[in-house]
């Protein structure tokens, strides 16, 4: 039995939602807070980003950053994003997709001492199912075949 595929010519591009949070924006003192960042439609399937500490945390204590969502608080970072290193880190992709309207939340955690200074750049890359900007021409072998 030979299976005939349907070729596919949607393409859709890839979105990508940013934010720049100053330790003042981010909702805690001492102790944990989370912050809805992002919102994401249903559908969407996060495909790539970045986390970037632009200004170290002052703190006397420690601050960290998780990515996730509220199901899952770090479902974009394998390990917690240590605020007071700048650097980059590229969030951690699991293939989940969303059921519903979600937002990206970052929980900050900040130690003993209150945060006094800081800015983080977050970028979420995503796909939205069953969407289409343009359409791909066909193969050359399925021109004339009717599989389309």
């Amino acid at each position: 039995m030979t299976l005939s595929l349907k070729a596919e010519t949607s393409r859709q591009y890839v979105l990508s939602a940013e934010i720049t949070l100053l330790w003042s924006d981010l909702q805690v003192a001492v102790g944990t807070g989370v912050t809805e960042i992002i919102r994401i439609p249903t559908g969407a399937r996060v495909v790539g980003g970045e986390i970037v500490v632009e200004t170290l945390f002052a703190t006397a204590g420690t601050a960290t950053l998780d990515l996730g969502d509220a199901v899952d608080p770090d479902r974009y970072t394998a390990s917690v994003v240590n605020l007071e290193t700048a650097g980059r880190t590229a969030i951690t992709l699991s293939g989940f997709k969303y059921t519903g309207e979600d937002t990206i939340d970052a929980t900050v955690v900040v130690g003993t001492a209150v945060t006094t200074a800081g800015q983080v750049y977050v970028r979420i890359d995503y796909v939205e199912e069953d969407k289409a900007h343009e359409q791909a021409p066909l193969l050359a072998a399925e021109y004339g075949t009717g599989r389309v």
